[in-house]
């Protein structure tokens, strides 16, 4: 810069005096600047009118396209009242001006930042809108832009943290348990997660307070809804139950003149379950007993079937639910559901905690709420059919197969030792499969649940059935028994024998 203005400063001495070459000199660098700005601004002038002239466009088309943007007019005016601004100068409205472009929109959802490109030319690393190499289509729904949730209102691209009450403590206090909602920029499916149904369940807490930390409104599609403690009460006790020693998770979807736990069921369900397209509700095993990471889930209903292939490699095994559990009033009330049972209760075992976390984030991005990859290395695997092994004797249950391990009929799974007489009595499997759970070493008395065992289906017949059932090709539904040593009789058209029932104490979600 410093040479061209020497270079200019000498040519002027050439042809004129050198008091007129300062006089010169001077007047063209005042003026220099002033005639830049002019031309900027024309240039930015017709840039910006090139850009309103053709939203306009896309907003006629668009209006023919939906009647309700007819409501945008104001869109519209607004981008005339700024090209007019600008080519009068006015700066007052220039401000507008700029609020008008810098806010590139489509109805309520910002487009691309390659669209404003390619229409108006100019940078975009100022604009609020999604950076992106593909194009991105605008999905047309009727879901509303506010969500209007326990009270509160939430827009697309917020998260909030509200509360539910889960009833009153003894001295007549409200007692408040988080949610956690995240509302994405794209409209998209409700999914709920909830965890704590029993206070002492700690693995899916930490799943869903993870979950929540990490996803952020404007990567994600859709909203989320997370209740890390459902059983508040329970869990400040580190109790399974509530004050009452009732079960929270027999009580869905409750009753408002009922117990305190129905009343609790009651309130959760129709406050916060009602408002979702699926569910998720974490639990762990019961009673001192750890589960191998699995979907409880009907495999009956072809939508919860669809919604179980979500989940990677997660082993799903197949329980239509008791009465008054969460997934199964979910499920009655038209909502997707499983139970993702995860390890013991009363510990938090981290390995648990990331296959959980990963499990969720391969289900959200099959539901295309999230833009996450995971790698699953193995298929799937399916349980159409499980038995628990009993013990016959008390004493120390002493485990030799581990969680996840595959037995054989007859192989030894632990023993049994008496540590009075010293005597050892051996376990064995009835039946061949997988062991999806498992009591913990310690005092057991005759009867007690100390294995669980899935069995395997014949995925031939699994497929054939299942087609059957969503294209209806059979003249009855299938029913898929729960409980069953017979592997070829998983399906059948009959009522179940009284035999067939799963036992009632038998330990479930």
């Amino acid at each position: 810069m410093l040479v061209y203005c020497l270079q200019v400063f000498l040519k002027l001495m050439n042809t004129t005096s050198f008091p007129q070459a300062i006089v010169y000199f001077v007047f063209i660098g005042v003026l220099n600047p002033v005639f830049a700005e002019m031309t900027s601004a024309d240039t930015t002038s017709e840039v910006v009118g090139t850009t309103i002239t053709k939203r306009d466009s896309d907003l006629n088309h668009e209006k023919q396209l939906d009647p309700q943007l007819n409501n945008s007019t104001d869109l519209k005016n607004d981008m005339s009242h700024a090209q007019n601004a600008m080519e009068q100068g006015n700066t007052g409205d220039m401000q507008q001006a700029d609020t008008v472009i810098d806010t590139p929109v489509m109805g309520n959802i910002p487009v691309p930042c390659s669209d404003i490109q390619q229409q108006s030319k100019i940078e975009t690393d100022h604009l609020d809108c999604i950076k992106t190499d593909q194009p991105m289509e605008v999905e047309r729904i009727s879901e509303p832009v506010d969500f209007k949730f326990l009270g509160d209102v939430i827009p697309r691209g917020e998260k909030k943290r509200l509360a539910w009450s889960a009833g009153q403590s003894f001295a007549g206090r409200s007692i408040d348990t988080p949610v956690v909602v995240i509302r994405g920029i794209y409209p998209g499916p409700k999914l709920c997660l909830t965890a704590a149904v029993h206070g002492d369940e700690l693995n899916g807490v930490e799943i869903v307070l993870r979950l929540v930390n990490s996803i952020k409104p404007k990567e994600l599609r859709g909203t989320l809804i997370a209740v890390p403690i459902v059983n508040i009460l329970g869990l400040t006790r580190n109790s399974r139950y509530l004050p009452d020693r009732r079960d929270l998770n027999r009580y869905f979807p409750g009753n408002v003149r009922g117990s305190a736990a129905s009343r609790i069921a009651h309130a959760f369900f129709h406050q916060v379950i009602t408002h979702c397209d699926y569910l998720v509700d974490f639990h762990t095993g019961s009673g001192k007993r750890t589960n191998l990471p699995q979907l409880r889930a009907d495999l009956n209903d072809p939508d919860v079937y669809q919604f179980t292939q979500n989940f990677g490699a997660t082993v799903v095994m197949h329980h239509s639910g008791n009465p008054g559990m969460l997934r199964k009033a979910a499920i009655d009330a038209g909502i997707p559901a499983v139970t993702f049972e995860l390890g013991e209760p009363g510990t938090l075992q981290i390995k648990h905690v990331e296959y959980g976390i990963a499990a969720i984030e391969t289900l959200m991005a099959k539901l295309d709420m999230l833009k996450r990859f995971r790698l699953w290395s193995e298929p799937q695997p399916r349980y159409y059919n499980s038995t628990w092994i009993r013990t016959d004797y008390g004493g120390v249950l002493i485990s030799k197969i581990k969680l996840g391990d595959s037995v054989a009929q007859n192989d030894l799974l632990g023993w049994i030792s008496n540590p009075i007489s010293n005597e050892r009595t051996p376990i064995h499997a009835n039946v061949g499969g997988r062991i999806l759970g498992m009591a913990l070493n310690q005092f057991v008395l005759p009867g007690f649940a100390a294995y669980h065992i899935g069995v395997d289906a014949s995925k031939s017949l699994v497929s054939q059935q299942f087609n059957e059932l969503v294209n209806g090709d059979t003249e009855q539904e299938p029913k898929l028994v729960p409980i069953t040593h017979d592997a070829a009789s998983i399906f059948q058209t009959s009522k179940p024998e009284l035999s067939q029932v799963p036992d009632p104490d038998e330990p479930l979600e």
